[in-house]
Parts: structure tokens; sequence; C-alpha cells
């Protein structure tokens, strides 16, 4: 099977080879180019570093079944990632973030929020390993086959937030000089099978960090709820209610989707909506404040000063200057 074609899609082909592997271009819909470089590390094991400039990728809905058990590994140095399982999971990768899934439990299509993402893939055929993998695992004592079995349960994906120990890995592995890529890089894969074994061990009590499409649809709805009403305050256990979902989810997930709390997300609706009042109404800012939903003029500027770092009244006062838009960050 092209393990090319399960990845990233057909619209793929080779537009540059050279010593130690491949570079590949993808083509999109949206008429967009990506790049993925190929380092073949063992018979087996394949590296990928990804350079996606495209909101979505549409690769194959199902998995030829040979019979032959594949995985993809993937960390994300920048960006986000989204995509929907064949199992109905609901991933999410952001920056440090890594994540494990067999070939079988495939991807319905990969989404790229931010229109950017940049990562590796470790795309890792066990029953293709070759003589010297095999001799590189016996001497660290570790067994890559068993590892992902055992992390990927019953065919599942596993999902790890970033941590300090996956970001020294992978961190080396973004820069590692060209003239010795192929050997760093087989050293790199022992050392992150090192630390996967220790995950391995723990696997049995570390709850599983992701969420079913059903929840995550939940979520989504209930984020366009708050940014659009964001002058009410709403509790958790009002939302809890409203969206017929339990609060420790409702919190966890909407954390994993967006990146921040639900409150978070509603002082920032509020405080874009402070900004456009303050550059385009001449209300006080007394006014502004109880209009986006706080209780008094001083409650508004400690959320402004913190956000922005200056004070509605002085970000009124330079509100004609060219540099406003720089100084708070607007898209």
């Amino acid at each position: 099977m092209d393990y090319m074609n399960h990845l990233y899609g057909r619209s793929t082909k080779i537009v540059k080879e050279f010593d130690r592997g491949t570079i590949h271009k993808i083509e999109t819909r949206e008429h967009k180019i990506c790049y993925v470089t190929v380092y073949p590390i063992f018979a087996g094991v394949n590296i990928m570093f990804n350079d996606i400039h495209a909101t979505k990728l549409d690769v194959p809905r199902d998995c030829p079944d040979d019979g032959i058990q594949r995985y993809e590994l993937n960390h994300c140095r920048e960006g986000k990632f989204e995509t929907i399982l064949r199992d109905g999971t609901n991933i999410y990768l952001e920056a440090g973030d890594f994540a494990i899934n067999p070939f079988s439990n495939y991807s319905q299509g990969s989404r790229f929020p931010i229109g950017h993402y940049h990562g590796i893939t470790i795309c890792i055929t066990p029953s293709e390993l070759d003589r010297e993998a095999g001799i590189l695992q016996k001497c660290f004592c570790i067994n890559y086959e068993q590892i992902l079995e055992d992390l990927c349960c019953k065919n599942t994906l596993f999902l790890k937030r970033a941590t300090p120990e996956m970001e020294h890995i992978f961190h080396e592995m973004y820069h590692v000089p060209e003239a010795i890529a192929i050997p760093y890089l087989k050293v790199k894969l022992q050392e992150l099978f090192l630390y996967l074994c220790t995950l391995q061990r723990q696997i049995s009590f570390n709850p599983r960090e992701y969420f079913k499409k059903t929840n995550v649809d939940i979520i989504k709805g209930l984020h366009q709820f708050v940014v659009k009403n964001s002058e009410h305050t709403y509790t958790y256990e009002q939302l809890s209610s409203l969206f017929h979902i339990r609060q420790t989810t409702m919190k966890s997930c909407y954390k994993s989707v967006y990146g921040r709390t639900i409150h978070e997300s509603i002082r920032e609706a509020r405080l874009r909506k402070g900004i456009d009042l303050l550059k385009n109404s001449s209300r006080s800012i007394t006014e502004i404040a109880l209009e986006i939903g706080y209780s008094s003029h001083a409650k508004f500027s400690e959320a402004f000063k913190k956000s922005f770092n200056l004070s509605p009244s002085e970000y009124k006062k330079i509100v004609a200057s060219s540099d406003t838009d720089r100084l708070i960050g607007e898209e």
C-alpha cells in the first residue's frame, strides 16, 4: 500500500530526489501547495517533515485491508490539525501535541483551521522492519510493535498533550543538520520509543485525552453561543444544562478543541466588542463596559489592560494612530 496516498491523498508527486530522501508536493483543491520531505530511516520506517499551507487535505476514506498493521505517529510543531477518525473520534493537535493512530482507524480528511501546519509524521510498519532496526531495539531493550500495540489499545488513537520531554525529543529532530539526517534520526527514534516505553507502563492510569464527534459538535455549538452572547454571564452549571453535556466533559472537551477555557473565550469576545465600540462609537467607557458585560468601568479596564497592556482610555486616545492594530494584536 502507498502510505503517502493514505496519509496525504492521491495528489502527491515527487518533485526532488536527493541522497537521503525525497520531497513530495501536494496540490489541493484550494490550489495551495504543500510539501512533505521524506526520509527512509529503516525498511518499514519513514519520517516525514510536513510543510502544509492549506485549510484541508482530502484523503481516501478507507484503508485497504491487506492484513498488515501500520501506524502513523504525529507531532505538531506549529499550527493546528483536526480530523475525524473511522471510530468517530475527533482529534485536535496543537503545538507540542503528539498522537499515534493505526492505519486501520483511518482519517476521514485533514483540516488545518488556521491555514498552516508544521510537524513530523512517522510511518511505521512493524512487519517490514529490517535487521538493523531489530538490533537497535534489542540494544535499547524496546519493542516498537509491542509499545505501539499497547498505546493504541484495541486499534484506537493514543494522544499525549505537550510535555517537556516530548518537546526535547522533537525539537532536535527539526534542527538536524542535513549531512547527518539519517543516522541522527535513527538515534532520535530510539529516544522517542524509550520515552513511549515509560508511557506504555502508565497507560492504564492515564485517561484518554480525546472526545467523540457528538461531544465536539456540542462544544462547537456552545462556543458559537457564548461568543455571540458574550455580554451575558453564564455559569458552567447553566451551560451544562442548556447544552445537555456533563460539566467535566464540557470543560475538558472545550479546552481540547479551543485551547482555552469557556470563560477565557467569553472575555476575549467581550474585549473585541469593546475595541470595536471604542473605535467606532462616542459612548463613554462606563457605557461600553456595561454593554459588553462588565459590571463597572474598573472591571473593564482591568481586563483590557491585562490583555492589551494599556487601558481603554489610553487606547481611545491613540485610536486614530496607524499603530493601533499592532498594539492590540488585531488581525
